[in-house]
Formats: C-alpha cells, structure tokens, sequence
C-alpha cells in the first residue's frame, strides 16, 4: 500500500507542528479488494504512531462498482479503522461510508 511510503512524512510534518496535515492515498483496485486492507492500514498507522484522521484512502467509483457488496463491506471495515475515505470521481462512494 501506497501508504507504507507516504506516512513517515506525515510523522515528521506532525513533529514539526503541522500537527492539522493529512495525507492522501490513492488505493488501486487490487489494494481496495485485498482482504487484509483494513488491518493493513491498522499496521501502517500503528507503525509511524499516527492517527488514523491524518491518512485520507481514496477510491474511484469504478473500483467500487466493481462488486457492490465487497465493496460496502470493505468500506464499513475502513471506517473503522478512522481513516478518511474520498473517492476521486464522484460522491456514492463517499455516501457509502455513511452506511
């Protein structure tokens, strides 16, 4: 994930009292669909002591149309974790993590 490489940045900006930064990752469509994700990203946050509000996952709506039903349930799971969800077309993706 794409997040392993972006979060040590995000420690260092927090350290130096850009304490209000995130960062943005865009997710491809084999990431979204890994099993694991979720407690990937559980592990990447814990590993570089962040919280989960600093990583923004991004989406794209044809990634999550793929399969309608994973994808719900892999967004509940990311919502959990706190993580930001964005999805980088449109607005059903983002309304779905409401569910």
């Amino acid at each position: 994930m794409g997040a392993r490489r972006s979060l040590p940045p995000v420690r260092i900006w927090r350290a130096v009292g850009h304490g209000d930064w995130t960062i943005a990752v865009n997710l491809s469509p084999q990431q979204f669909m890994d099993a694991a994700l979720a407690q990937t990203v559980r592990d990447a946050l814990r590993r570089h002591e962040l919280e989960p509000v600093c990583l923004i996952l991004e989406i794209t709506e044809s990634t999550a149309m793929r399969d309608v039903e994973l994808s719900l349930a892999v967004l509940r799971q990311l919502r959990e974790t706190g993580v930001q969800i964005a999805s980088t077309t449109s607005a059903p993706v983002t309304r779905a993590c409401s569910i």
